[in-house]
């Protein structure tokens, strides 16, 4: 599995979730990305029916979820993350995972992960 990044000034923004990271913090990212990435493939999945596919989005990783579901987890500890907030995925009744309306890619919402209130509107929009 592939997280691409693309450049916004000095961030990245990870287009499976949409939250800005410096540079060093996604170069820190990468090898935990390489590893989870494997662990994804290896275990089955233990849903029947619909369900959302297990994924990594680049700060969390995201078990498989049942169709017409929301699932929520701890925000990572991480610089500018508050870990004792909660991050949330919503799995759609077709069994993919939520895209955001403005960018058409899947997304995290991990507004109330954001230390400051212009981080949260960054993540709440972008």
């Amino acid at each position: 599995m592939s997280i691409r990044a693309e450049t916004t000034s000095s961030l990245f923004t990870l287009h499976n979730g949409f939250f800005p990271l410096s540079l060093t913090s996604y170069v820190m990212l990468s090898p935990q990305r390489r590893v989870v990435g494997g662990a994804l493939q290896l275990f089955p999945f233990s849903f029947q029916g619909t369900f959302c596919r297990r994924m990594w989005d680049g700060l969390l990783c995201w078990d498989e979820t049942p169709a017409g579901t929301s699932v929520t987890q701890n925000c990572p500890d991480h610089p500018d993350l508050d870990p004792t907030q909660k991050a949330t995925k919503y799995c759609e009744a077709d069994g993919e995972w939520f895209y955001h309306p403005e960018s058409k890619r899947i997304w995290t919402n991990y507004t109330l992960c954001a230390t400051t209130h212009e981080k949260r509107l960054r993540v709440m929009y972008f």
